[in-house]
């Protein structure tokens, strides 16, 4: 009886003193770092390769603001076409998406007080953001907008680019 008593106080003590030991590895939880400034873009994400165009793979923070033209340079306007100009202008800022638990649109997504990653392939970019869990598509394939893409109108539309030099450009339509 006491070689199974003694048998089973080693196997007890072995587990009890196994874990508290496996806690005490190196590398452990490191401090996070202080977020950002507010409307300063932040990124960390992964090395730049040398490619044709930028890899925009990483975790991005644009800010908090609903009026896009405050983060432009002194000088500079939005870059808009006319009818984006006119529905631009259109907008009453008092009127918030987000006081009725609404999605914030494609160009306000990554203007959200809510980091945006950013996720790129060959053929996607994959725009993702904490907010609502929103999600937006970029189809950089080649191909154009759904024949019925005004059928049925999204919240981030329907979204197909292109890259111009380093620049990406997007067509949005449906929203």
């Amino acid at each position: 009886m006491s070689r199974h008593l003694f048998t089973l106080a080693v196997a007890v003590c072995s587990v009890v003193f196994a874990v508290p030991a496996n806690a005490q590895q190196r590398g452990g939880a490191q401090p996070r770092k202080a977020p950002p400034k507010a409307g300063a873009w932040w990124y960390r994400g992964t090395p730049q390769p040398a490619a044709a165009h930028p890899d925009l793979t990483g975790v991005w923070f644009g800010g908090t603001s609903a009026d896009l033209s405050k983060y432009t340079l002194p000088g500079q306007e939005l870059i808009l076409t006319p009818y984006g100009k006119q529905r631009y202008d259109m907008v009453d800022h008092a009127k918030d998406p987000n006081t009725q638990c609404l999605p914030p649109g494609p160009a306000r997504m990554i203007m959200m007080a809510h980091p945006a990653m950013i996720v790129q392939r060959d053929d996607l970019v994959t725009i993702l953001t904490e907010s609502q869990r929103t999600f937006r598509l970029i189809y950089t394939d080649g191909r154009g907008h759904p024949d019925d893409v005004y059928d049925y109108p999204e919240w981030m539309g329907s979204s197909i680019g292109h890259w111009e030099g380093d620049t990406l450009v997007v067509d949005t339509v449906s929203i």
